[in-house]
């Protein structure tokens, strides 16, 4: 319970440090910064957790690309640049509303 509570609070530090980051560099350039990192960490951690059956296989790459553009990259890149017009309670409010839209969204079209 300990570890979920401060998970939580790492996330909720995330707002308003990426309001402050935004003086400084655009949005699209930390997106870009904090993705690159954190998938050289995770490529690291697999590689020498299992680096006997460590492959990507070549038909996985443009699936991997989507996710990566769309999934990820765009959705936090789009979060940064509201934390750029509006102020932090108001983007972390809609941030954290989206997968109750996501499940009405799903409800209602399918």
């Amino acid at each position: 319970m300990t570890f979920i509570i401060v998970l939580q609070a790492l996330f909720a530090t995330s707002f308003p440090m990426g309001k402050y980051l935004m003086n400084f560099v655009s949005p699209l350039f930390l997106s870009g910064t904090r993705m690159f990192c954190a998938g050289t960490i995770l490529l690291a951690y697999e590689y020498y957790r299992s680096s006997a059956q460590f492959q990507l296989p070549r038909k996985h790459f443009w699936t991997f690309a989507q996710i990566i553009i769309f999934g990820m990259y765009g959705t936090y890149a789009l979060r940064l640049y509201a934390l750029r017009v509006l102020p932090v309670w108001k983007v972390s409010f809609f941030y954290n509303l989206s997968p109750f839209l996501t499940a009405l969204y799903a409800f209602l079209l399918f």
